[in-house]
Protein backbone atom coordinates (compact mmCIF):
# COMPACT_ATOMS: atom_id res chain seq x y z
CA UNK A 1 0.00 0.00 0.00
CA UNK A 2 2.74 2.45 1.22
CA UNK A 3 4.85 2.10 -1.88
CA UNK A 4 1.11 2.52 -4.54
CA UNK A 5 0.57 5.47 -2.35
CA UNK A 6 3.95 7.21 -2.81
CA UNK A 7 3.61 6.62 -6.47
CA UNK A 8 0.37 8.09 -6.79
CA UNK A 9 1.77 10.66 -5.03
CA UNK A 10 4.28 11.19 -7.38
CA UNK A 11 2.18 11.25 -10.29
CA UNK A 12 0.26 13.36 -9.15
CA UNK A 13 2.81 15.57 -8.49
CA UNK A 14 4.09 14.78 -12.22
CA UNK A 15 0.46 16.32 -13.53
CA UNK A 16 0.52 19.23 -11.77
CA UNK A 17 3.59 20.10 -12.72
CA UNK A 18 2.95 19.64 -16.47
CA UNK A 19 -0.73 21.43 -15.89
CA UNK A 20 1.79 24.50 -14.73
CA UNK A 21 4.22 24.29 -17.60
CA UNK A 22 0.97 24.45 -20.01
CA UNK A 23 -0.92 27.03 -18.38
CA UNK A 24 2.03 29.37 -18.58
CA UNK A 25 2.24 28.62 -22.39
CA UNK A 26 -1.70 29.01 -22.27
CA UNK A 27 -1.51 33.15 -22.52
CA UNK A 28 -5.67 33.22 -23.26
CA UNK A 29 -6.54 30.18 -21.25
CA UNK A 30 -8.48 28.69 -24.12
CA UNK A 31 -7.05 25.12 -23.23
CA UNK A 32 -4.88 25.41 -26.62
CA UNK A 33 -1.50 26.75 -27.16
CA UNK A 34 -0.78 28.54 -30.15
CA UNK A 35 1.99 29.30 -32.60
CA UNK A 36 1.94 32.71 -31.39
CA UNK A 37 1.42 32.19 -27.40
CA UNK A 38 4.63 29.65 -28.38
CA UNK A 39 6.59 32.37 -29.66
CA UNK A 40 5.98 35.09 -27.12
CA UNK A 41 6.66 33.08 -24.41
CA UNK A 42 9.76 31.62 -25.69
CA UNK A 43 10.41 35.40 -27.28
CA UNK A 44 9.95 37.06 -23.73
CA UNK A 45 12.79 34.72 -22.13
CA UNK A 46 15.33 36.29 -23.99
CA UNK A 47 16.88 33.02 -24.37
CA UNK A 48 16.83 32.04 -28.47
CA UNK A 49 18.21 33.97 -31.09
CA UNK A 50 15.18 34.29 -34.00
CA UNK A 51 17.00 31.51 -36.01
CA UNK A 52 16.11 29.04 -32.88
CA UNK A 53 12.94 30.06 -32.44
CA UNK A 54 11.90 29.50 -36.19
CA UNK A 55 14.20 26.16 -35.60
CA UNK A 56 12.10 25.04 -32.84
CA UNK A 57 8.55 26.31 -33.85
CA UNK A 58 9.61 24.26 -37.58
CA UNK A 59 10.04 20.95 -35.46
CA UNK A 60 5.83 21.56 -33.70
CA UNK A 61 3.28 20.30 -35.07
CA UNK A 62 0.49 22.66 -35.05
CA UNK A 63 -2.84 21.49 -36.64
CA UNK A 64 -5.26 23.52 -39.05
CA UNK A 65 -5.96 26.29 -36.72
CA UNK A 66 -2.30 27.16 -35.56
CA UNK A 67 -2.54 25.22 -32.46
CA UNK A 68 -0.43 22.68 -30.80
Amino acid sequence: EFVSAALNHSLLEKKDLLQQAFDHFDLDKDGCISKTELSMVIRSSGRHSEAALAHLLASVHFDAEGKV
